[in-house]
């Protein structure tokens, strides 16, 4: 069984910076010289990463930084942008394995295994079940350095009423490494309702709520998930019919919108294949707007990783993405495919670039971190 991933979806959604919606203004943008664009850019880019690290310094998220510390869960702040960027994709299994396996994709010696309440035991520096749950997932420990230091476990992260469905697909990609198509099939547990709560102290510094509907196959029909953590706000939308529908996520400072996005989605007709992704989106001070058909380049990536022929001029014919300074309304430059060589072993692929006035260009992804196009292809 074949399952649509949102990962296909939100791709584009990230690749055009992934973060809040706004129509695109009436009166018309200047462009920016190729210099003042590149200034511009780095400054906005310094201005995501000041932003970033201001959220990161809110009590929860120190504590859930430090618990993540101890859990061996990887960088924290990967995760938050994840979870922002692609909140359906969080299935059950996945969600456990940030406890069960270490950042190396290994089995940790952890004891959290499954539903319950686990409070950290200082004599055997770990985690213990103090209570059974098929519904429920508590974690109470030490919130930061200090805490940990007296022994006092003065924090609880609750998700509770967890419900969820399961579903079984089939993958056929390409392996890199080994240069050919490997089919698995999956099993995913994928919650439809859950509820979070997080306090420090006995005082609640992070609440929340998810509710999702899928299809046998596992494609989300609705999707809303709403989280508070003063002073931000977050909200994430998936709704429509048929064919189309629209998505919108927005993070807010009290009632400034710092990112967000909002997409139409329309899929083939097999419901299956993203066809085509459009809408604006915004990391302050940066925005995307335009559209990508997504289907058709997924294709051309998939078919020329196969044989070793791409065409960037088919590729750029179904995209059309200016990246925009929003305080000066004016354009920095358009993403484009560009054919980039691999200093490794000297392949040749196609990876997102930011084309300046003059014509010159730097890689989307030395830029703003992100990954480009060298994924793991999925195979129709």
């Amino acid at each position: 069984m074949k399952k649509t991933k949102l990962l296909k979806v939100l791709f584009f959604l990230a690749l055009m910076v992934t973060f809040v919606a706004c129509n695109k203004d009436k009166k018309k943008e200047s462009e920016l010289s190729a210099a003042d664009a590149k200034v511009e850019l780095r400054n906005a880019t310094q201005k995501i990463t000041n932003d970033m690290s201001l959220v990161m310094e809110t009590p929860a998220m120190k504590s859930l930084n430090f618990l993540s510390s101890m859990m061996e869960m990887g960088d924290m702040k990967k995760i938050v942008g994840d979870l922002m960027i692609l909140p359906g994709r969080r299935h059950l299994a996945e969600f456990k394995d940030l406890f069960r396996k270490d950042v190396s994709g290994n089995k940790k010696n952890l004891a959290i295994d499954d539903f319950g309440t686990y409070q950290f035991n200082f004599n055997i520096d770990d985690f213990e079940l103090i209570q059974a749950s098929e519904n429920m997932l508590k974690l109470i420990y030490p919130a930061d350095e200090t805490a940990y230091a007296n022994q006092q476990n003065n924090a609880e992260l609750t998700i509770s009423n967890i419900q969820m469905i399961t579903i079984e697909y089939t993958e056929t990609y390409w392996d890199e490494w080994a240069g050919v198509w490997v089919t698995e099939t999956y099993e995913e547990t994928i919650p439809t309702n859950a509820n979070l709560e997080h306090k420090i102290s006995g005082t609640t510094q992070m609440s929340g709520s998810y509710t999702a509907s899928y299809t046998a196959a596992g494609r989300p029909t609705t999707m809303n998930a709403q989280l508070t953590m003063a002073p931000y706000q977050f909200q994430m939308s998936l709704t429509g019919s048929g064919t189309k529908y629209n998505s919108g996520l927005s993070f807010k400072n009290n009632n400034i919108t710092m990112m967000g996005y909002d997409a139409e989605i329309t899929y083939a007709s097999n419901m299956e294949d993203v066809e085509k992704v459009s809408g604006n989106c915004i990391v302050d001070p940066l925005k995307v707007q335009g559209f990508a058909n997504a289907a058709a380049i997924d294709n051309h990536m998939m078919q020329g990783e196969e044989n070793g022929n791409f065409d960037l001029g088919f590729l750029n014919s179904q995209i059309d993405l200016e990246l925009i300074q929003v305080g000066l309304n004016a354009i920095i430059g358009n993403l484009e495919f560009k054919m980039f060589t691999d200093p490794y072993d000297n392949s040749k692929y196609p990876v997102l670039a930011i084309v300046y006035s003059d014509g010159s260009f730097e890689w989307l992804d030395s830029i703003l971190e992100l990954d480009t196009y060298k994924l793991r292809r999925v195979r129709k």
